[in-house]
């Protein structure tokens, strides 16, 4: 049986630095910390639908500066995999999904989907399309 390209299988050290990245993540985005993020995105990579690094730190500032509702506000992060947009991927729900502020209905409950390439971020992307483990376990029983 031929190996799959489209599912790279981790090292344990590739894992051990994701799992560590990720939880970095978290802690820039409960702390609004630009410094941390900064450190955590590389110049190589694109973000957020194509943007630089710079683009990207910008584009979290904004969001940063954005005031949630104190209903919203929690410290939970619902962990998800995402279905199409970087399909198989992390993705973290911050604020049960009302942060970032949608635009629109639609973008309501977005989640960040996180890429690793090395154990380092190598994308990020915003996606409504994403299942708890539970739920993609239930769409491959469908399928």
């Amino acid at each position: 049986m031929e190996k799959s390209k489209l599912i790279h299988k981790m090292n344990p050290m590739e894992f051990n630095a994701s799992i560590h990245q990720l939880e970095l993540f978290k802690i820039a985005v409960f702390s609004k910390d630009i410094e941390l993020l900064d450190r955590l995105l590389s110049d190589k990579y694109k973000y957020l639908g194509g943007k630089s690094k710079l683009e990207t730190l910008e584009t979290f500032k904004n969001y940063f500066a954005q005031d949630l509702p104190e209903e919203c506000l929690t410290t939970e992060v619902n962990f998800l995999i995402s279905t199409r947009i970087l399909a198989g991927c992390v993705a973290l729900r911050f604020y049960n999904g009302h942060w970032p502020l949608p635009d629109s209905i639609e973008e309501l409950g977005s989640a960040f989907v996180l890429k690793f390439v090395g154990g380092l971020i190598a994308g990020i992307e915003l996606s409504t399309e994403v299942c708890s483990e539970e739920g993609l376990e239930e769409l491959s029983r469908l399928n």
